[in-house]
């Protein structure tokens, strides 16, 4: 089989078990209470709603085309607005457990296939390769986003466990991403390889285990969707461009004063004082978001009463 073959073949299973990740975490956001990821279409299983034009596409063609021993891409996050979920804390932990289970339940359903279909005697190549791939590839997705590392779903386990909503460690994206390239550079994530091929071997080798966990995951799938209707959902506000570039302005204005402040530079007196009132607002003092950054274009984010704390902790860091 030649390279362009396998390289269509894997690209398609981790583009389509990519697009499952993140619908799972729009659909069990929307039935949790929180719409947000479902007016904007992300519960869906087309692809383009959730490829990344950059981290699906040009960066990973970029690591392998320059020979580099690893390659990995992400999908576009799924917006989850916390405070719109009925119970935030343990809500916003199941959101982010969707995604890696629904990758285990491709996983599982990718063995019992490879079975029946050595069964039937229908193993060629190419079939091989990609149910194979199905299940390598799954088994890699939900692994590695379970582990504790921001971004990574994993992290939300700590945020849980930690339960400091004013210090969420979900937010350390940016570090997270240093170390999680650090690792691979590192080959660290050998570990995360071996535990990978040891849980399909076992799997293959014991084919009462994946349809033991498609019977669990079938059964805790239809008690979530029984048990939590969308209806209690609140609306979400309509989006406005105006205000996003408004909010933009005012972004830009903080980060700006901010930096002039911390090298030590003159700041006009208005501007001080614009400054100071930015930090001294302290909205309904209640805490902030625990597991959403704050994002100029999310439309929760305009309305908001805490919008300026939001806007003056983005500025200081």
């Amino acid at each position: 089989m030649d390279d362009i073959t396998r390289y269509i073949i894997v690209f398609g299973v981790f583009i389509v078990s990519g697009s499952v990740h993140e619908a799972a975490h729009a659909w069990s956001a929307w039935r949790l209470g929180d719409s947000t990821a479902r007016d904007r279409g992300r519960i869906s299983l087309n692809p383009l709603v959730h490829v990344d034009i950059f981290g699906t596409i040009v960066f990973p063609a970029i690591l392998i085309y320059s020979g580099s021993p690893i390659c990995f891409g992400w999908m576009k996050p799924v917006p989850v607005y916390t405070p719109a979920l009925r119970k935030p804390e343990r809500d916003g932990l199941l959101v982010s457990l969707a995604g890696p289970f629904s990758n285990l339940f491709l996983a599982a359903l990718g063995v019992v296939t490879f079975l029946i279909l050595g069964e039937m005697d229908l193993l060629f190549p190419n079939v091989v390769l990609f149910v194979s791939m199905m299940i390598w590839i799954n088994l890699l997705l939900a692994f590695f986003n379970l582990l504790p590392i921001p971004p990574l779903d994993g992290s939300s386990i700590v945020d849980f466990i930690r339960r400091d909503p004013n210090e969420s460690y979900h937010r350390q994206a940016g570090i997270g991403m240093v170390v999680i390239i650090a690792f691979f550079y590192l080959d660290l994530f050998r570990y995360l390889r071996t535990a990978v091929f040891s849980a399909a071997d076992f799997l293959l080798a014991n084919p009462i285990a994946p349809i033991a966990l498609l019977v669990v995951f079938i059964a805790v799938l239809v008690l979530f969707t029984v048990r939590n209707r969308p209806e209690g959902a609140p609306a979400r506000p309509k989006k406005n461009d105006r205000a996003e570039v408004e909010m933009s302005r005012t972004m830009k204005r903080a980060w700006q004063i901010a930096k002039a402040l911390s090298h030590g530079d003159d700041v006009p007196a208005a501007d001080r004082r614009w400054f100071e009132k930015l930090k001294n607002d302290r909205g309904d003092r209640k805490p902030l978001c625990s597991s959403m950054s704050f994002d100029v274009r999310n439309d929760f984010c305009h309305e908001c009463r805490n919008l300026n704390r939001c806007i003056f902790r983005k500025a200081e860091e």
